[in-house]
């Protein structure tokens, strides 16, 4: 991870921007706090946050065969690690009267995806948790604003993506199915590095 996280610094530098890597635990409240500290003395402000960290945890089993400690490290990385990442920025946000959250969460949260309790149930609990800080920051005139992303299907790296195969990645013959229902592999997104 450090060496993708410095070639990607690199990158930006080349292009003349100001760039660094901080690298936490989402789940854990110190690692936020510290992360937040050493931004706000480097920058003075925190503008936007993108919370992308995710894990699917085990998947193609059923919901009586999941592991309890499996479905608690889902939630603590996906719905845990948002809320303590909102958590932690939210106060420089409303007193800078500015800033901007974007949540990635899945159309699994929505829909619920058999074999995927945990990332479903997790993915779930991202949508409710932004909708309902997007709630209540919008009564402090706006300043801080929410953005929920469902990737649907443009597949992460987790999924093993290949140009050959848009669906396929998934773990499940019948959610491949059913995501090829809902989008054909011609129209389906395709995961691009910004930089």
């Amino acid at each position: 991870m450090q060496a993708a996280l410095q070639t990607a610094v690199g990158q930006l530098t080349t292009k003349g921007l100001s760039a660094s890597s901080l690298v936490l635990n989402v789940s854990a409240e110190a690692d936020w706090e510290r992360v937040v500290a050493t931004v706000l003395e480097a920058h003075r402000r925190i503008d936007i946050l993108v919370q992308a960290a995710g894990v699917t945890g085990k998947t193609g089993i059923k919901t009586h065969e999941v592991d309890p400690a499996n479905w608690d490290f889902v939630f603590a990385v996906n719905a845990r690690g948002i809320f303590l990442g909102a958590r932690a920025v939210l106060p420089t946000m409303v007193a800078a009267r500015f800033g901007r959250i974007v949540n990635i969460a899945s159309v699994a949260g929505k829909e619920g995806n058999a074999g995927m309790s945990a990332y479903s149930a997790s993915k779930a609990a991202v949508i409710g948790l932004t909708k309902c800080i997007g709630k209540e920051y919008a009564e402090a005139g706006g300043a801080c604003q929410l953005l929920l992303l469902p990737p649907s299907l443009v597949p992460p790296p987790l999924w093993g993506f290949t140009e050959a195969t848009r669906v396929s990645p998934l773990p499940d013959a019948s959610l491949q199915t059913s995501r090829a229902t809902r989008c054909p592999p011609p129209s389906c997104g395709r995961p691009v590095r910004a930089s």
